[in-house]
């Protein structure tokens, strides 16, 4: 018998702690900043040409994407992964075939 209320006293439940409050949630809609389709006038596009133009042809555009996406590269970071020899371009996968 005494065996037996050990193992009960052994499967008790331990007391409860008093219920936590969950956290105030905030609804906040990823619509909030939407900004509607609204129309824009067309440029003729021999001005549209010409303000390219002036502005530096695709090369500035070019430059001006590769600036916005790609993180500045650290010093010495090119000639680094450039192959050393000729043999280490193209053709460095295919082992010692010619």
């Amino acid at each position: 018998m005494a065996l037996l209320l050990a193992t009960v006293g052994a499967h008790a439940e331990p007391q409860q702690a008093a219920p936590q409050t969950a956290p105030v949630l905030v609804y906040s809609s990823a619509f909030a900043s939407y900004k509607g389709y609204a129309d824009q006038p067309v440029t003729p596009w021999r001005e549209a040409n010409d303000t390219v133009g002036r502005i530096g042809g695709w090369r500035s555009y070019a430059k001006e994407a590769a600036q916005e996406t790609s993180p500045a590269a650290p010093a010495g970071a090119a000639s680094a992964s450039a192959p050393s020899s000729h043999d280490a371009g193209h053709g460095a996968h295919l082992g010692s075939r010619p």
